[in-house]
């Protein structure tokens, strides 16, 4: 008897902006997985293009997916969306979109979601605070700590802070956070990527690494201390080393699995959760991943992830 596939929940985020467009473009594609899309079903219908729209289907739990068919799990608008054009009206409509594909994952319903691009100002100004997908996330599962990892095929960086801006970067990474980080991160790359033994790249946060404590002393405060403790546990962590040379060949023919870093690359469209699978305790520390495929391009194999935190210069 054929294995059932697992279904995953994608949400269309802004309603006004690309990933609608996005979504439909899932029905021509062929995955290992049924794909259940949660949008405004008219919504769909009128960012569909003329001659290229897909067959969309209320979607029913044990519903085998059907070539060129999307199916769709309607949540509908608060309040008519057009292209580029944001309303705050609508802010409560995405969050709901998050909130259902949550509770599938919870309950079992979904094995995981994924989130298109949502517009962190219009929902701010709808009066609602939100930093992000992994904030809000982490805050509906009662995470208390959460790393946001961008995985690509051939790079992976995990952050050590998220959404904040710049000038703040450097108090909040301490000690605590840091070695928080680092272990989710080693205990992730042995149990959800394979790695028996990772080495992880840590890089520093000021430019050149600090230079010995002339250009800033967080390498040799916080960074440092951190790394020589875990060390001692047995965990395989190379530097602090300078984000500028971060990338080069012989650091990462060095490391086996993880870049640890505190810069924060540009957001690419769509972030997966797989740790939001009906196995896992929501309430425990948990690592996101986000696709970097428009972050970066390298030519590592894909066995090289790296951790990260904030802006350009790495930790």
């Amino acid at each position: 008897m054929r294995a059932a596939l697992p279904v995953i929940a994608v949400t269309t985020g802004e309603p006004a902006g690309i990933g609608p467009e996005l979504c439909l473009r899932l029905a021509g594609r062929a995955f290992p997985a049924q794909i259940v899309v949660l949008a405004d079903r008219q919504l769909l219908v009128s960012r569909a293009l003329a001659g290229d729209r897909p067959a969309l289907r209320d979607w029913r739990p044990g519903q085998p997916p059907q070539p060129g068919v999307l199916d769709i799990l309607h949540q509908p608008l608060a309040a008519p969306s057009n292209p580029g054009q944001l309303d705050r009206a609508n802010a409560n409509y995405v969050l709901s979109l998050l909130d259902r594909a949550l509770d599938g994952c919870r309950s079992g319903e979904f094995a995981a979601m994924v989130t298109a691009p949502v517009h962190k100002g219009v929902i701010n100004d709808a009066g609602i605070p939100f930093t992000g997908h992994t904030e809000y996330l982490a805050e509906k599962t009662n995470t208390p700590r959460v790393v946001m990892m961008l995985a690509g095929s051939n790079l992976k960086v995990a952050l050590v802070t998220t959404h904040l801006p710049l000038k703040d970067v450097a108090a909040a990474i301490t000690q605590e956070s840091l070695e928080t980080t680092l272990r989710i991160l080693h205990e992730d790359m042995r149990v959800k990527y394979g790695l028996a033994d990772p080495r992880i790249l840590v890089a520093g946060l000021n430019p050149h690494a600090g230079e010995g404590g002339y250009l800033g002393m967080e390498e040799i405060e916080v960074i440092t201390p951190v790394l020589e403790r875990l060390r001692g546990e047995g965990m395989r962590l190379i530097g602090p080393l300078p984000a500028d040379t971060m990338l080069s060949s012989l650091p990462m023919r060095v490391a086996r699995s993880a870049w640890l870093s505190t810069s924060q690359f540009p957001q690419p469209a769509t972030r997966v959760h797989p740790s939001m699978s009906p196995s896992s305790k929501l309430s425990e520390n948990r690592l996101e991943t986000t696709t970097l495929s428009n972050v970066i391009s390298s030519g590592l194999p894909p066995e090289y992830p790296m951790v990260s935190s904030q802006l350009h210069t790495a930790l």
